[in-house]
């Protein structure tokens, strides 16, 4: 059993891994991206079958980071905006990014 401060300590290098992999690949640094990508899906692997909630949190991270990179969206941060807002509205519909 993992304990909370754990916990919330890999969840918290889980997510810099994550916003890392983004802003790397914002910035055209690709290697950097997929190299984060990488370390935050070993980290979400590592936790298969020893802690679900960290596991589904990494895979979540890794759904976000995905979902970015194959967007046409070059702004992580107007992205986030953007499904925040598709969020908001209850929407599924693609939105454009205008960045």
């Amino acid at each position: 059993m993992i304990s909370a401060q754990v916990r919330r300590e890999k969840a918290l290098v889980m997510a810099r891994l994550s916003l890392f992999a983004c802003k790397a690949w914002e910035s055209g640094k690709y290697d950097q991206a997929a190299a984060s990508a990488s370390k935050l899906w070993g980290f979400t692997l590592a936790f298969s079958g020893v802690d679900s909630e960290l596991f589904w949190y990494g895979s979540y991270l890794h759904r976000i980071y995905g979902e970015f990179i194959t967007s046409d969206c070059q702004d992580f941060t107007a992205w986030v905006l953007f499904k925040a807002c598709q969020a908001f509205n209850g929407s599924s519909e693609p939105m454009e990014c205008v960045a």
